[in-house]
């Protein structure tokens, strides 16, 4: 938390103890990411990793934002979520 990332960015995701497989894949022990983006006053972002990617590029305007990644099963079930996040995002990190 806290520590500015500059826009645009990758982010990369990975889990320990289940397998990733697309979202419309209902595959036993397995699911994909979901990135939740959001920042006050303006509206809230998801990004579906629905075929099994482990990574996205975000580019985002300057402001602080609140991330939130989840693992759902194929039938959107929660399997984990983290902590929210609050990310200060900067075009320029000088």
């Amino acid at each position: 938390d806290g520590e500015p990332i500059v826009s645009p960015f990758v982010v990369g995701l990975g889990v320990i103890g289940y397998g990733i497989a697309p979202a419309d894949n209902p595959i036993k022990d397995t699911g994909h990411f979901v990135v939740t983006v959001s920042r006050e006053k303006y509206p809230t972002t998801r990004t579906v990793l629905a075929n099994g990617r482990t990574e996205t590029r975000l580019d985002l305007p300057d402001g602080h934002y609140k991330f939130q990644v989840t693992f759902e099963r194929s039938d959107g079930t929660i399997l984990l979520s983290n902590k929210p996040m609050h990310i200060p995002i900067v075009s320029d990190y000088r």
